[in-house]
């Protein structure tokens, strides 16, 4: 059984809150807990923002947005056009390290890699 909802929107930062409804909303109908529903809202906006300004780069361009029920768990999928960036092939950063001293980036995609099962590049 795979029961998906879609929606499409302008990659722009603006948009991000509009995506973070719309998963909130799909994955509460779909019996996500409280729990499930945060984390789920946290790795999506960090994996959209990506897109927006890391992958478009200012650049036109849309973000698909699919939050479906299949039979081995929750998925959202964020579909876009932009230039390849695999965020799981950047470092987590190291948290030992006094704040000053690490490098930049990569926090959000340590966050979203804590709040999900499993992220793919496709």
């Amino acid at each position: 059984m795979n029961m998906a909802s879609t929606m499409q929107v302008p990659a722009k930062v603006q948009n991000l809150s509009a995506i973070r409804r719309f998963v909130q909303e799909k994955v509460i109908a779909l019996g996500g807990d409280r729990k499930v529903v945060d984390d789920m809202l946290q790795a999506v906006e960090e994996a959209a923002a990506n897109i927006v300004v890391h992958g478009y780069r200012g650049q036109p361009g849309d973000i698909e947005v699919e939050v479906s029920l299949e039979k081995d768990g929750l998925t959202v999928r964020l579909r876009d056009r932009a230039a390849l960036f695999d965020p799981t092939r950047v470092p987590p950063p190291d948290l030992t390290r006094p704040l000053e001293e690490r490098r930049l980036g990569g926090l959000g995609i340590h966050l979203a890699r804590h709040f999900t099962d499993s992220m793919t590049i496709a």
